[in-house]
């Protein structure tokens, strides 16, 4: 089986003045959640969508996603945790309550906040999970990268060529991941930026799916703009 994990758990602090998280702000008359959700009942592929959402946050999630969609028994609703992996741990445990999860069977990790996702790119991950242990999106690097760690002096200015932007969804083996969480030091989890980064730290592949540029990530104010634009585009 092939389910998805909505990772809805922050508060969108970057997104300045705003009354309620970012991921129920309203663009084109529909909360970005709902467009999100959306493009995953769209693919038949997924057999469950599990939404991890802030906590005191989810009575609002459960009825904006009933508006939107009705009485429908692919979509759940769960707490999200204090960080993005612990949002996905309470994911994975809201599977494994709800369905038998086998080792083989599949979890596509997606932003909550990131509404574009395409039916193509979803699809992606899933075939890719054929030859990769965990399979993350991504599209090349548009910009020159450079790396600092005091962020005043340049360290390093790798080949933009090797470089990519991370986008999600980020897909793995349901019981594998929830193992390898399990055996993470505090040290491993303090440098984790992603699910992918899990593997990477355990020595398996990682595989790229490859992304979409209205893939993005709704962030700041200026974001909502760009969003409406590709919704009208649409």
């Amino acid at each position: 089986m092939v389910y998805a994990a909505i990772l809805a758990g922050g508060m969108g602090s970057r997104m300045q003045n705003a009354s309620l998280p970012k991921q129920f702000i309203e663009i084109c008359g529909k909360p970005l959640l709902v467009y999100t959700v959306e493009a995953f009942l769209r693919c038949k592929e997924i057999e469950h969508v599990v939404v991890a959402v802030t906590k005191g946050w989810l009575d609002h999630a459960e009825d904006i996603l009933e508006q939107a969609f009705g009485d429908i028994d692919r979509i759940s609703v769960t707490v999200g945790g204090n960080d993005r992996l612990g949002s996905l741990v309470n994911a994975c445990a809201a599977l494994s309550d709800r369905f038998p999860v086998g080792e083989d069977d599949i979890l596509l990790t997606h932003d909550g906040a990131r509404p574009f996702v395409t039916p193509e790119v979803i699809r992606a991950n899933v075939e890719r999970m054929a030859d990769y242990d965990c399979v993350t999106t991504a599209v090349p690097a548009i910009d020159t990268i450079l790396c600092s760690e005091n962020g005043s002096l340049v360290d390093e200015i790798p080949d933009r060529k090797t470089m990519y932007s991370v986008q999600t969804p980020q897909t793995f083996r349901i019981a594998e991941l929830v193992s390898f969480i399990g055996m993470l030091t505090e040290e491993e989890k303090s440098v984790l930026t992603d699910g992918a980064k899990i593997y990477l730290l355990k020595g398996k592949k990682v595989g790229i799916a490859p992304g979409n540029p209205e893939n993005i990530k709704i962030t700041e104010p200026k974001d909502l703009a760009f969003a409406e634009a590709i919704l009208k585009k649409q």
